[in-house]
C-alpha cells in the first residue's frame, strides 16, 4: 500500500470516528474535500455518547481521580497508588479520571514548566498506563477526561495524552465532558463529569464554578476538578413527574475532586494559593432509594 493510500485510509477512519453515521458519498471524494469534511463534521456534532451502565443490585462507589499531575515534583505518587489500590480491592468500586493526569509541560507552560518536572511527558504517559492497567483490566475505569494540561500538547500537535492512554488500555475516552447513566438496583443516576475551568482562588469562587456546570447539562451529580480542592454542595430544583402528575423536588450534587499535588515547593506555594488536602472524594449510590452520599 502506498503512502497516499495510507493517508486516505487514515482520513476515512477519522471521518467514521467523527460521527456515528457518515454520508456514503463522502468516501469517494478527493483528499482535500475529505479534510474539509472532517473539520465540518467534527465542528458540528450534535450528539454525545452516553455511557450506559447497569451496576447490578448492590450499592456502588465511585472514586473520581483528578489532577494527578504525574511528573510534577509535587505529585504525591504514594497517595495516588493508595487510591488506585483502594479502587481495585473494593467491590463495586469504580473511577473516572478527571483530567490533568499528567503534568505535560512545554516550553511555554506557566511557572517553572519543564524545570518543575521529575520526568518528561513520554515517561509520564508510560507510567500512567502502568498504574491504570490493573483497573482497566478489571473494568473499573468508567472513562478518562482530558484536562488543560493534556491540551498543552494538543495545542502544538494533534495528540492528546489522555486519548493515547485510553486507546492503549481500551477504556472510554470522554474528551472534555463525560455523561454517565448509572443504573444501580432500582435507581438511575445521571452523572455529568468535566475537568472544569475556573480562575477562582477562594473556596466560594471554586464552588461557584462547579455549580455553573448545571448550565451545560441536566444531571443528578456534577463532578469536576481543576481547582485542586475537595468541595461539596447541593441544591434543589422542581421537576414535573408525568407518571404521577406531581411536581417533585430533585437534589443536585456538586462535587470537586481534589488533587495529588502537595503544597510546598510547587505551583500553589509560588502563587500564594490556599493550602488544600490532597487525595480523592468518594461517591456512594444507593440501589433502593435515590440517595447519594459524599465523603470528602
Amino acid at each position: 500500500m502506498s503512502l497516499r493510500d495510507e493517508i486516505t485510509k487514515i482520513i476515512n477512519e477519522d471521518i467514521k470516528k467523527a460521527v456515528d453515521k457518515v454520508n456514503p458519498d463522502v468516501i469517494g471524494i478527493s483528499t482535500s474535500d475529505k479534510l474539509r469534511e472532517i473539520n465540518r463534521l467534527q465542528n458540528t456534532k450534535i450528539c454525545k455518547h452516553v455511557i450506559m451502565k447497569d451496576f447490578g443490585k448492590d450499592p456502588v462507589t465511585i472514586i473520581p481521580v483528578s489532577d494527578i499531575h504525574l511528573g510534577n515534583k509535587g505529585c504525591n505518587i504514594e497517595k495516588f497508588e493508595q487510591i488506585l489500590k483502594l479502587i481495585e480491592e473494593t467491590p463495586n468500586c469504580y473511577t473516572i479520571l478527571m483530567g490533568d493526569q499528567t503534568e505535560t509541560c512545554t516550553k511555554t507552560s506557566v511557572g517553572l514548566g519543564l524545570y518543575d518536572e521529575d520526568f518528561d511527558i513520554k515517561d509520564q504517559i508510560k507510567l500512567l498506563k502502568i498504574a491504570l492497567k490493573p483497573l482497566a483490566e478489571k473494568g473499573k475505569i468508567l472513562g478518562i477526561l482530558t484536562g488543560n494540561h493534556e491540551m498543552r500538547i494538543s495545542y502544538l500537535v494533534r495528540l492528546n495524552p489522555a486519548e493515547m492512554v485510553c486507546e492503549s488500555l481500551n477504556v472510554p475516552y470522554l474528551g472534555y465532558q463525560g455523561y454517565l447513566c448509572a443504573k444501580v438496583g432500582d435507581q438511575r443516576y445521571h452523572i455529568f463529569a468535566s475537568h472544569g475551568s475556573s480562575s477562582g482562588t477562594t473556596p466560594t469562587g471554586k464552588l461557584s464554578a462547579a455549580r455553573k456546570l448545571n448550565r451545560v447539562a441536566d444531571a443528578d451529580i456534577f463532578i469536576s476538578g481543576h481547582t485542586h480542592v475537595k468541595l461539596y454542595d447541593q441544591d434543589i430544583i422542581f421537576k414535573i413527574n408525568e407518571a404521577t402528575g406531581l411536581v417533585e423536588p430533585t437534589i443536585r450534587h456538586y462535587i470537586v475532586c481534589g488533587s495529588f499535588v502537595e503544597y510546598w515547593g510547587s505551583y500553589p506555594e509560588m502563587k500564594l494559593l490556599s493550602p488544600a488536602s490532597t487525595g480523592s472524594v468518594m461517591i456512594k449510590l444507593s440501589p433502593t432509594t435515590k440517595d447519594v452520599q459524599i465523603m470528602l
